[in-house]
């Protein structure tokens, strides 16, 4: 029935492990390594470069027929210049709503967690199947499903590792500055800076 099951399998599992270390990273940059603004900026300044690029080589032809603008190719042609203008526009919105959203609850929970609720996301995508098209999964999507949801039950009935770690390091807004006095160093936090 799908020959190439194997290989999609493999390619499926491929990008979800490159998605959870791309969160991971995420998590990193946006805790040690700037604001989240400061990495929303360079997800889509990197982003944009990269999808160019990929856009250009590999997609160029599908482009063209999406922007073909409303001429008949025979299938049902494409969509008008304002339908196609819209419907890039509104792709572009989710995907900025997304990952700001996602970078701000990496700033207050973790990669792990941010995982396994997305995991669930496809309980929606069942109950449309079930509602609309009448298409029942088959019972392992029910087994893993129980078992994810498992999964965020048995996470969040531990405390947060994000609360611990964090404590441990300082934070941006406690920065201290030091200050040689008499030739022996001595730390200021920000709050003395501006007292005389």
């Amino acid at each position: 029935l799908y020959p190439h099951r194997i290989r999609g399998d493999l390619l499926a599992i491929a990008g979800g492990l490159l998605y959870g270390i791309n969160d991971v990273v995420c998590e990193i940059c946006v805790r040690t390594h700037g604001h989240a603004s400061e990495f929303l900026g360079m997800v889509g300044l990197c982003a944009g470069v990269i999808a160019i690029i990929q856009a250009a080589i590999v997609e160029r032809e599908a482009i063209g027929k999406f922007f073909s603008l409303g001429v008949s190719d025979g299938d049902g042609g494409s969509c008008s210049a304002i339908t196609a203008w819209g419907l890039l526009s509104a792709f572009v919105a989710v995907n900025v709503v997304s990952y700001s959203g996602a970078a701000m609850f990496l700033l207050f929970s973790e990669a792990c967690f941010f995982n396994l609720s997305l995991l669930t996301g496809d309980l929606w995508t069942v109950i449309f199947s079930v509602t609309a098209q009448h298409i029942v999964p088959g019972r392992f999507f029910f087994l893993a499903l129980l078992l994810i949801v498992g999964g965020v039950v048995v996470y969040e009935m531990a405390p947060s590792p994000v609360g611990t770690a964090s404590s441990s390091r300082p934070r941006e807004d406690s920065f201290e500055m030091t200050e040689t006095i008499a030739g022996s160093p001595r730390h200021l936090p920000v709050s003395t800076l501006d007292q005389p």
